[in-house]
């Protein structure tokens, strides 16, 4: 009897009003753990056969640029990718049956956004973020489905490298972008500025080491 009597709560009104207050207050936890950790996660509103854009709040930086499906989608989107001032991520939906929203993890640190240069007809593609660098996430967009892999791809020994498809079209092109950060030590645009007072180890950084730091 008891049983039954929790299951009808659990399918009344009540019952549903509870759940959603319960999944309201994890959500709020969650955000305020990751606000403790310097991290925001925001979305973008709704979108088909368009771009729609989540912006990080001010001051802070794209860490994770990702694109999320809201309802049942016939084909995946064209892709995701990240502004070049590293405080938007961009979802591109292919089609007007195609749901889409942006959702951006962002943190405090600044990153440097690297494009793959011009749009590509390659199939496979490499991304480095260059000297006293390393990649924090990997995107890929393409002018007509052709990111068959992923869209926000893990780095793959410090580089963005994966494989694409021929998408939909013959002059379907596709661009790779890395969201870097410099390594521990460095910072500025270019990374060759030493952190002031920087004490930690940086065995990891290139041949000219920041002696400035110790």
């Amino acid at each position: 009897k008891a049983t039954v009597s929790v299951l009808n709560c659990i399918t009344s009104e009540h019952g549903r009003r509870h759940a959603r207050r319960m999944q309201r207050t994890a959500l709020l936890l969650f955000t305020a753990a990751l606000r403790a950790e310097g991290q925001s996660v925001v979305e973008s509103s709704e979108c088909s056969d368009c771009q729609t854009t989540a912006t990080c709040p001010m001051g802070e930086y794209v860490e994770k640029c990702e694109i999320i499906y809201p309802g049942t989608s016939p084909w995946p989107a064209d892709g995701a990718f990240p502004g070049a001032d590293g405080t938007t991520c961009t979802a591109q939906s292919p089609a007007n049956r195609v749901r889409v929203k942006a959702k951006a993890t962002c943190r405090s640190e600044p990153v440097i956004v690297v494009g793959e240069g011009p749009w590509l007809m390659t199939l496979t593609h490499d991304v480095s973020c260059g000297e006293r660098r390393q990649p924090l996430s990997c995107n890929c967009v393409s002018n007509w489905i052709a990111c068959t892999t992923a869209l926000t791809f893990v780095p793959t020994s410090g580089r963005c490298q994966t494989t694409t498809g021929l998408g939909q079209g013959s002059n379907t092109r596709t661009k790779i972008y890395a969201i870097c950060e410099c390594f521990d030590g460095y910072q500025g645009d270019d990374c060759a500025t030493c952190a002031a007072n920087f004490k930690g180890n940086l065995t990891a950084a290139p041949a000219v080491p920041c002696t400035a730091c110790d």
